[in-house]
């Protein structure tokens, strides 16, 4: 299953451990032990691939996956043992969120739509991989410019006072967008991915605003969410990640 070939670390002209040859076979639980210091937090990471040796390899067994926790007393402390252990592969954990979402408006007979400006569509694509999104997912919208976001019900007066990346603007969008589709929730995300837009240079270049707007009591939950310095694909999806959790939460 996992076997390491050689596994060699320097520490400058120290070496930590060298030549290490060890398989992990499958339906065993194996436990570390050595004294501090020894250099056992430092194998699982090369284990891992988040440390790389200065020789050899890690050899996974082709079409098998490894996941893992971070070494954290208390990172994991506020999540139920079945999100912590999901936790160990962030894709998986990603799916099972996605799937929550869509069960749980399936089982309250609810609704929702989305108006999508620097995500491009990725909440909307995101929910539709999983089963059963049909009967959820109203209607979607990707209006980069402010001409579709006002042909879509947004008012230019809004977007002239706040400018089009700021949280009023994410309101007007997931309301207009649920009036639009007749849904439960709409959701609204506006803002800039690490780029400079010229047509509009109001608002830093690292903020994303979301609104999630329930028509059942005509309230707003807002986020603002600060990106990092990522590529684009990954920062849509930490956005979408963020959102799939607030939506968990009100629904």
């Amino acid at each position: 299953m996992i076997s390491t070939s050689n596994i060699t670390l320097r520490v400058g002209k120290k070496a930590l451990f060298e030549d290490v040859n060890i398989k992990f076979t499958e339906g065993n639980c194996y436990g570390l032990i050595g004294a501090n210091g020894a250099g056992k937090s430092t194998f699982l990471k090369i284990l891992s691939g988040q440390l790389e040796p200065t020789n050899g390899e890690v050899i996974i067994t082709p079409g098998q996956r490894l996941s893992f926790l971070q070494q954290d007393h208390f990172k994991y402390d506020e999540y139920p043992v079945l999100d912590t252990v999901m936790l160990g592969n962030a894709r998986l954990y990603e799916i099972m969120k996605e799937k929550e979402v869509v069960k749980k408006l399936i089982k309250n007979k609810e609704t929702i739509a989305s108006m999508e400006s620097c995500t491009g569509g990725y909440f909307a694509s995101t929910i539709t991989c999983v089963d059963g999104s049909s009967e959820v997912l109203k209607f979607s919208a990707v209006t980069y410019s402010n001409e579709y976001k006002i042909k879509m019900g947004v008012n230019p007066d809004i977007i002239d006072k706040y400018s089009v990346y700021s949280i009023e603007t994410a309101h007007e969008m997931s309301k207009n967008i649920s009036k639009f589709a007749c849904s439960t929730y709409g959701i609204g995300i506006t803002g800039k991915i690490n780029r400079v837009d010229e047509n509009n240079l109001s608002g830093k270049d690292n903020e994303v605003f979301v609104s999630i707007y329930n028509s059942k009591n005509d309230t707003y939950t807002d986020m603002k969410i600060i990106v990092p310095n990522k590529p684009r694909k990954e920062v849509k999806e930490l956005i979408v990640n963020d959102i799939m959790e607030k939506l968990i939460e009100i629904l």
